[in-house]
């Protein structure tokens, strides 16, 4: 998996990454902060963000 931001990308493979099907989103933990604009591509949207925890909605747009 790879998250973009400020056109600089960081691969984030060892990251953990915690699926909650209640919610239908992706919590990605990593040790790249802050994370103010990141996307997986074709995987989703941004729900939302701090300084290390991005989380993704699943399903596309």
């Amino acid at each position: 998996m790879q998250l973009w931001e400020d056109r600089a990308t960081y691969n984030v493979a060892s990251s953990v990454g915690v699926c909650s099907g209640n919610t239908r989103s992706i919590e990605v933990h990593t040790d790249h902060q802050p994370l103010m604009f990141a996307w997986v591509a074709g995987r989703g949207r941004v729900a939302a963000y701090n300084d290390s925890k991005v989380s993704f909605f699943l399903g596309g747009d």
